[in-house]
């Protein structure tokens, strides 16, 4: 069932959104953005956890968290003007290549 890559997804990008909100929160002196902090995460986990009564442990959370990790080094470089030195870029590689590797590894 490919419900669970939606689903997946969406955990991703609220995690993603959450950790957006984390930097614009100001060392979370800004309520609106704290606020979007705690619902984006509480979203990301219970997304995650859904998932997870399909997909293995190991493959959810290394999708969610390398997945995440190169979604947010993109939305920070494209978002709020982080250097996108080659090195960052080749990380980004190895991480999707990582998760690729790792979700397509049967079950």
């Amino acid at each position: 069932m490919m419900n669970h890559w939606i689903i997946l997804t969406l955990a991703v990008i609220a995690e993603v959104a959450g950790g957006a909100s984390m930097r614009m929160s100001e060392g979370f002196t800004r309520w609106m953005p704290v606020f979007s902090v705690c619902v984006l995460y509480l979203i990301a986990f219970w997304l995650e956890a859904i998932v997870m009564r399909t997909l293995g442990m190991g493959v959810t959370y290394s999708v969610w968290a390398g997945a995440g990790m190169a979604l947010s080094t993109v939305v920070g470089i494209t978002c709020f003007s982080e250097s996108a030195h080659p090195l960052k870029l080749c990380g980004i590689l190895v991480i999707t290549v990582g998760v690729v590797i790792v979700a397509s590894a049967p079950e």
